[in-house]
């Protein structure tokens, strides 16, 4: 059994069962060739296969399907998932092509110029090489393979990412398609169009914190159709 979500320009997989006794089929590859038949078919830009976990095995089957990008962490841009890109990964705990590239990282630098307990290196060559700011960011980077400290990104409005996500309606996709005005909301058992919130006309939909740019943010991500046939559950 698999579930997908159809949004306005892609297919995306979430999740795929099947009873162990066939595990040996290979069922979780058919489906996956079923669901990119069904995005070709139906029209759609993209197929996604969901997360990408370099280090899990059961993830491992993802990366045999070319062409495929994965999403840089932090400048979301989408990168071909190919034998550089997974040397990369196959040697480090973090890894951001984008990064990478502007800093000059080859794909099988492992860091060996650092000291492990000081901030300084065996030697000034790789500094005076960089410069003080290239070295300091580099250093950071490399610092960083070594803990499992999450990448802090500031919370933005999904219409404000650059390059904008796949798959996703623009802000003027969504004001001139997408009834904000008329989607209702369920309250205490009834129903509401979301213009009868409270400020709906002052709130602006690119402030995701916000009603309205909630709102908005979700109708981008199913489309049209569905807010149409939808009423949003107030609990």
């Amino acid at each position: 059994m698999g579930v997908l979500d159809l949004l306005p320009h892609c297919v995306s997989a979430v999740y795929f069962i099947y009873h162990q006794d066939v595990s040996d089929w290979n069922f979780g590859k058919i489906s996956a060739l079923r669901e990119t038949a069904l995005a070709v078919e139906g029209g759609y830009r993209y197929y996604y296969m969901g997360y990408y976990i370099h280090s899990c095995v059961k993830m491992r089957y993802k990366g045999a399907y070319k062409p495929q990008y994965l999403l840089d962490p932090e400048t979301y841009a989408w990168n071909l998932f190919d034998d550089d890109l997974r040397e990369r990964l196959n040697i480090r705990n973090y890894v951001s092509l984008s990064r990478e590239r502007r800093l000059g990282i080859s794909a099988s630098a492992d860091f060996s110029w650092l000291q492990s307990n000081s901030r300084t290196t065996s030697g000034f060559e790789k500094e005076l090489h960089l410069g003080l700011l290239k070295f300091k960011e580099e250093f950071d980077y490399a610092e960083g393979q070594h803990t499992d400290s999450d990448v802090k990104l500031q919370y933005c409005s999904l219409f404000e990412l650059k390059p904008p996500m796949p798959g996703v309606m623009t802000k003027e996709q969504v004001e001139s398609g997408v009834d904000l005005d008329h989607w209702k909301i369920q309250i205490k058992g009834n129903a509401y169009p979301l213009k009868c919130l409270v400020g709906w006309d002052q709130f602006d939909i690119i402030d995701p914190f916000t009603p309205k740019g909630r709102f908005a943010e979700f109708a981008a991500c199913i489309g049209p159709e569905m807010v149409r046939k939808t009423v949003i559950s107030a609990h």
